[in-house]
């Protein structure tokens, strides 16, 4: 998502409006990032493809 963004050329707002981000969200793997460099870290590659993927959840019913 971080690469994406600076793919873009957009700034943090736009980006995260046009791809449906919380800002918040963004700010805090941004800042993740930022972390994840000095400490030897590293982001794995997401095919977008299966970004958008169904998932099903399925939550057993409990009777009380």
């Amino acid at each position: 998502m971080i690469a994406d963004w600076q793919q873009s050329g957009k700034s943090k707002k736009a980006y995260c409006m046009e791809n449906g981000i919380n800002e918040a969200t963004f700010y805090y793997w941004f800042s993740r990032s930022k972390e994840n460099h000095t400490g030897g870290g590293s982001f794995i590659t997401i095919d977008k493809a299966q970004e958008r993927a169904m998932l099903r959840l399925f939550i057993p019913m409990v009777c009380v």
